[in-house]
């Protein structure tokens, strides 16, 4: 996980470079700005997003108490995972390691989308919207 996260964060651009400069495109230019910039610039638009949902996890309790449960119940089940004499059965069928971290992941994602997917959306549906907006008045021919 790590060194796909540094492999990711070596993509990330310079943010003086992700900022200026702005320009309004030629239309005829809309759509080679929108898809250049959208490809050079997707780890900068993926690290903003992180950091407004941080950010909105934060600023509502709801969302900072299911973060918290989610974070408590995910250490729990790593420290038990990790115990080699833990066989946890559901209907009397043992569960694999894998089966087991695919079980959790589906319940958290169900949990999350009950609790915060209205703040999921909402901070998707903007970063989106300004996601686009900056690759096409983003000039890099500029740069």
């Amino acid at each position: 996980v790590n060194a796909t996260a540094a492999k990711l964060l070596r993509k990330l651009r310079p943010w003086s470079e992700f900022l200026l400069p702005i320009s309004a495109p030629a239309q005829v230019d809309v759509f080679s700005r929108l898809t250049g910039n959208l490809k050079a610039f997707q780890i900068n638009y993926a690290v903003l997003f992180v950091f407004a949902m941080l950010l909105g996890i934060l600023m509502e309790p709801a969302g900072l108490l299911s973060a918290a449960c989610v974070l408590a119940v995910w250490g729990y089940f790593i420290k038990k995972d990790d115990d080699p004499e833990w066989a946890p059965e559901i209907f009397g069928v043992n569960l694999s390691k894998t089966q087991r971290w695919l079980l959790l992941t589906a319940i958290t994602a169900a949990c999350l989308t009950l609790w915060d997917g209205g703040l999921i959306l909402h901070t998707a549906a903007i970063c989106v919207c300004v996601g686009i907006l900056h690759a096409v008045v983003h000039d890099p021919s500029a740069a």
